[in-house]
């Protein structure tokens, strides 16, 4: 059985030594301080008595340097561990600085390049506002106000007053009914925003021309693009536009369809937009003409045939 276990297992850790046995020298057992040693050995003579004490403490020195030497290597592997854990923690201190030294270089706002060649363009626009950027973006219905020389202006006004920048906040539910909030540009660019059947039909056809070309910057389908720019063509060569009442017509008539497209929009009611229905223009037109009478009071200056719209 070993000094360091008993029967009951593993015995208590030897106490540390707080000496250098190596530097120990071998007691004179021959000198009269062990005297009284050598004569408790009554079965030796007094050199074989000297030579026993010099066996013993020889042996016991032997296992304090064993003892010293496991006291020291263990002491120089706790140092290194923690030399190491220091190390390891200066790294990942330095680490975490860098990593946090380039996220605030990304962040730093950044000139980009220009080529030195390149004139400027011909023709600039004026962009539209953020909120009406980030409609098209996310492939959604959009009015037509904003497109409008009316809506441009606005939008002008709002980038230098920063009202355009300002973020709205909204709650949205998922399909697992869980709550989330979102910002995005808000509409304060465009207060009031009239609806399409609200514009003249000058603003109507500037705007419409501008929106067809943002959707091609914003990456719309070709197919969804070419379809309302035929739409708005027939619109604009439609008949109706040469009679009385025929622009506030055909102005109600494209507000409420195009809505109704997007609404529509990869349902099984889906349509094609570019074709103009005689059924419902005729159904708009006695609606229209309905709200001028009320408007005025009476019947006079209203005459427009609705029985010829469905005749076409």
């Amino acid at each position: 059985m070993s000094e360091s276990s008993t029967a009951n297992g593993p015995g208590p850790l030897p106490a540390r030594l707080l000496f250098d046995p190596n530097l120990e020298t071998c007691p004179d057992f021959a000198s009269d301080d062990y005297l009284l040693a050598r004569q408790t050995m009554v079965n030796l003579s007094e050199a074989e008595a000297i030579e026993t004490l010099k066996l013993s403490w020889t042996a016991a020195h032997d296992r304090r340097k064993g003892l010293w030497a496991a006291q020291e290597a263990a002491d120089r592997a706790t140092e290194e561990a923690a030399a190491a854990n220091q190390r390891a923690a200066a790294a990942e201190e330095a680490r975490r600085a860098e990593e946090e030294l380039l996220e605030l270089e990304k962040k730093k706002p950044k000139l980009g390049a220009f080529d030195l060649t390149a004139p400027p363009p011909s023709f600039v626009e004026s962009p539209i506002s953020a909120w009406a950027q980030k409609r098209l973006d996310e492939k959604k219905y959009v009015p037509l106000h904003p497109f409008s020389p009316l809506g441009l202006r606005e939008a002008a006004a709002a980038r230098l007053s920063s009202a355009d920048d300002a973020s709205t906040i909204k709650l949205t539910r998922n399909a697992d009914d869980e709550l989330s909030v979102q910002a995005g540009p808000s509409a304060s660019a465009h207060k009031n925003m009239p609806r399409d059947s609200e514009l003249s039909w000058n603003h109507f056809s500037l705007a419409h021309n501008r929106y067809t070309r943002e959707l091609q910057n914003a990456g719309w389908p070709q197919t969804h693009i070419q379809i309302q720019t035929m739409f708005f063509h027939n619109l604009e060569t439609h008949p109706f536009r040469e009679r009385k009442h025929g622009q506030k017509i055909l102005l109600t008539y494209a507000d409420r369809m195009r809505r109704l497209w997007f609404d529509r929009l990869g349902t099984s009611r889906s349509f094609n937009l570019e074709i103009i229905t005689k059924e419902a223009l005729a159904e708009i037109t006695d609606e229209v003409l309905h709200e001028i009478r009320t408007e005025s009071g009476g019947t006079q200056g209203c005459v427009f045939n609705t029985a010829s719209v469905v005749r076409r």
